[in-house]
């Protein structure tokens, strides 16, 4: 929800995010817990970038040197096991050029100007959005007290006694001939 209608002052948009697929669960091993998640979805981006004419004119003025965009971002690898020294998910996100809409005099985007212009505008964001997500994510794990089970074990050892609660050992027998 948060990706769809994501934009960026050059014009470009998220249209729609596909479906999410992949898992999420966290685990508790020895009392810490353990986010682990497998995400994988597809969003689809359009936009025009102006000509300089049409620039320098009144907004919403576009001819056909002005450049039309539109393409998907596959998002895959944001899993748990590829997050950076500092927690941050580091997915996988591969540009796909498609043929925008519009008669075939006006300029359209190939593959090279949509990975250009999508990684220099819309990915940045893309990635500031699933960071936010994950730590959001991470913020679920409630920090209330913890169960016996999930402490360390010597948090769970039992007390020493103290000097007034030794029993002294009594002496062993011994044998006089």
């Amino acid at each position: 929800q948060k990706l769809q209608g994501l934009s960026d002052e050059e014009g470009l948009t998220v249209d729609k995010v596909g479906d999410v697929t992949g898992e999420a669960s966290i685990v508790y091993l020895r009392g810490a817990p353990k986010f682990m998640y497998d995400i994988k979805f597809e969003l689809t981006f359009s936009g025009l970038q102006r000509c300089k004419a049409c620039a320098r004119s009144a907004e919403g003025t576009r001819c056909s040197n002005c450049l039309r965009f539109l393409g998907k971002v596959n998002v895959s690898e944001l899993c748990w096991d590829s997050e950076d020294s500092s927690g941050a998910p580091l997915a996988t996100l591969e540009v796909k050029a498609e043929v925008p809409p519009g008669p075939s005099h006006v300029k359209k985007a190939g593959q090279k100007e949509c990975d250009s212009i999508a990684g220099a505008k819309l990915l940045p964001s893309v990635h500031d959005v699933l960071r936010s997500c994950v730590a959001e994510y991470k913020s679920l794990v409630d920090a209330g007290p913890k169960w016996k089970s999930q402490l360390p074990p010597s948090a769970c050892a039992p007390r020493p006694a103290s000097a007034s609660d030794v029993v002294p050992a009594e002496a062993p027998a011994t044998e006089q001939a």
